[in-house]
Formats: structure tokens, C-alpha cells, sequence
């Protein structure tokens, strides 16, 4: 009794989280739209932009569900509202309880992913780490949007992206000519003593926006985690 009685609080718990980050995803990126708009544009305008171009990326990234997200934004199509935040209200809680119910972290996550390896010309690593040639020399290190509870989860899942890519340096003779790695978002700001204790140099420390810059040569990087 006691075990069952764990379990629903855990799928409680799990589905509080899901439903957290999942909404807090879908919010950004309708909001986003919401003030992409032109200068002078009507709500109708506005309305009908935003649905329509968030549809069309919802249903780039879940493809499976199409037909059933398709359907849900003829719904809110058919709503009245007063002003933009009603739009994204609607918009954001339909899409991430239809999410919540119907579609797995790691679907989602591989959407994302899959979208970003199409339209950015980015190179899958692992769950958490891809990379795009940035200049004939230099890698820059790509994170997509991931859903991890666990920030130690999140650290060894990138630690071995990190050792995919000395692979891949080591054995891609197109990437002969790549001399150093680079990456910079707010990640590397926060861990950046992690970053340093993996042999990457922070060289750009960005307070008032909370981005830090790391990089290391491949050299360095094959040598750390090549695994040899």
C-alpha cells in the first residue's frame, strides 16, 4: 500500500514537472511570435499570424501528431479575443496539456532536435550536445532544448557528447583542419568552473547578461576525451 501510494505521488510529481517545463517552452516561443509582428498590425492580424506560424511549427516538430494539433489551433482559431495575452494564454495551455497527455519527453526533445540538425545545419552528438562548423578551424558546440530534472544528469550526458566529439575529431579526416572548439551560452556561464576543470579557457565573461565564451583546442579536447 505504501509502495502504490509512493508511486502515484511520484507520477504526480513527474507530471507537475512536465507540465512546468513543457509550458514554460511552449509560452516562449508563442510570445516570441507575439512580438515578431510588424508595427501598426491589428489584433485579428496579430491573431492570425501568430496561430499560423506557430501551427506550422508545432506540427515541424511533432509530425505525428499533425492531424490532432492541426485540430486543436481550428480551435483557438474559432476564439474571440480581447488582446494578445488572451491569444498566447490559449495557445500555450491547449498546446502543453494536448503535450503533457499524448507526447513523451524524448519525442519532443528529438523534434527539437531533428529541426535543428535540418534548418541549422547542426551535428548530433548525443541527447544534449551537437556542433556546426563554424569556420574552416573552429567547432562551436550547439546545446538543443533538453528536459532534464537532474543538473549531474545533464553533466555526464555532455561529458560524453564531449567524448563522441573527440571521436569524431580524431577519426573525420574533413575536420583535419579544425584547430579549436568554442561554445558560449548562459550554461557556461553558470558552470563555469566545471568548464575550466574540463580544460576549456574561459574567454569572454559576460556579468550583466550571464553568457560566458569557453573554448579549448582539439588537440586538447581529443587528448582529455578520447577515451584512450
Amino acid at each position: 500500500m505504501v509502495e502504490q501510494k509512493n508511486d502515484s505521488a511520484d507520477k504526480i510529481q513527474e507530471r507537475q514537472w512536465k507540465t512546468k517545463v513543457v509550458g514554460a517552452f511552449i509560452g516562449t516561443r508563442v510570445e516570441n511570435r507575439i512580438k515578431g509582428g510588424p508595427e501598426n498590425e491589428s489584433l485579428p492580424e496579430l491573431c492570425m499570424r501568430v496561430i499560423n506560424s506557430f501551427e506550422r511549427r508545432v506540427t515541424e516538430l511533432l509530425p505525428a501528431h499533425r492531424a490532432a494539433l492541426t485540430a486543436l489551433m481550428q480551435g483557438v482559431r474559432a476564439e474571440q479575443f480581447s488582446n494578445s495575452q488572451e491569444l498566447a494564454s490559449a495557445i500555450t495551455l491547449g498546446t502543453t496539456e494536448f503535450i503533457v497527455n499524448n507526447v513523451s519527453i524524448g519525442e519532443l526533445e528529438k523534434g527539437i532536435r531533428d529541426h535543428d540538425v535540418a534548418t541549422r545545419g547542426w551535428k548530433p552528438l548525443n541527447r544534449v550536445l551537437c556542433y556546426e562548423i563554424e569556420e574552416d578551424d573552429r567547432i562551436r558546440l550547439r546545446v538543443p532544448e533538453v528536459f532534464i530534472q537532474k543538473p549531474m544528469e545533464f553533466g555526464g550526458l555532455f561529458i560524453s557528447g564531449l567524448s563522441e566529439l573527440a571521436k569524431v575529431l580524431k577519426s573525420d579526416t574533413a575536420l583535419a583542419n579544425i584547430t579549436t572548439v568554442i561554445g558560449s551560452s548562459r550554461l557556461i556561464y553558470a558552470f563555469k568552473q566545471d568548464m575550466e576543470k574540463g580544460g576549456f579557457a574561459i574567454t569572454i565573461n559576460d556579468e550583466e547578461n550571464k553568457i560566458a565564451t569557453a573554448e579549448i583546442s582539439a588537440v586538447e579536447l581529443v587528448k582529455r576525451y578520447a577515451g584512450e
